[in-house]
């Protein structure tokens, strides 16, 4: 009987979370949107300003400066595309593309409580000052508090939905909306029976969120618009 219940609740769970998204089909080309200024911040609200580095495998960091006090607070973050925030809190989202994929999700419930970066010395090698890659980065955890990591898979974006924070995932050989799950990003509702890969990091207009793909099978671009729960994947006429 405990077992029907739970069985039950997972299968109700999904049931409800896939009711509140719905994804659409429009045609339109990626050049009907402005890809952003790569110097526009990563996020931005009455708080902070958060800008992104990010140095492939050898790190990356989600950088939150305090406009009231200009100070500038750091955390590790390889490679941040998403910041998100609930109830006063931040959720910022990163993926690495580089071999099988590497991607995490962390909450950070005071930016002010992360680490002020100090930039080591440069190295002297043979007369000359040298610094290699990554040592701009960030390696603190400092502040943050870790809600998923997984290897294999590559987050496209997040959004919010009814409060609801979700990811835009890019499996195998589909992409789908999944949530965590006790640490894991579980699949809740398939988008695409196909493969896509970014080709620009997500960005936002307003209250829509744009995700730039190139579908693996054919090179064609697109974009997904992401507007509340509606789901819309928008590409050039077949």
């Amino acid at each position: 009987m405990k077992y029907a219940f739970l069985l039950f609740t997972f299968l109700f769970g999904s049931i409800v979370c896939q009711a509140q998204l719905q994804v659409k089909e429009a045609i339109g080309s990626i050049g009907d949107i402005k890809l952003p200024d790569p110097k526009e911040p990563l996020y931005e609200d009455d708080k902070y300003v958060v800008r992104r580095t990010c140095s492939g495998e050898w790190g990356g960091t989600a950088w939150f400066k305090n406009k009231q006090t200009n100070i500038e607070y750091s955390c590790a973050a390889v490679c941040p595309i998403s910041v998100n925030k609930i109830d006063g809190t931040y959720y910022v989202t990163s993926t690495l593309m580089h071999l099988i994929g590497f991607s995490t999700i962390v909450e950070i419930k005071d930016p002010d409580s992360m680490e002020v970066f100090v930039l080591p010395p440069a190295r002297k090698i043979k007369g000359k000052r040298v610094r290699y890659v990554g040592e701009a980065e960030s390696g603190s955890t400092l502040g943050v508090v870790m809600l998923a990591e997984s290897a294999q898979k590559v987050i496209l974006g997040s959004f919010i939905d009814n409060g609801i924070l979700y990811h835009l995932m890019r499996g195998y050989k589909e992409v789908y909306v999944a949530t965590i799950k006790d640490k894991e990003l579980t699949k809740v509702l398939q988008v695409l029976a196909e493969n896509v890969n970014p080709m620009h990091i997500p960005f936002k207009r307003e209250n829509e969120l744009f995700i730039p793909f190139v579908a693996t099978d054919n090179n064609i671009k697109g974009y997904i618009k992401i507007v509340g729960n509606i789901i819309t994947v928008v590409r050039p006429k077949a």
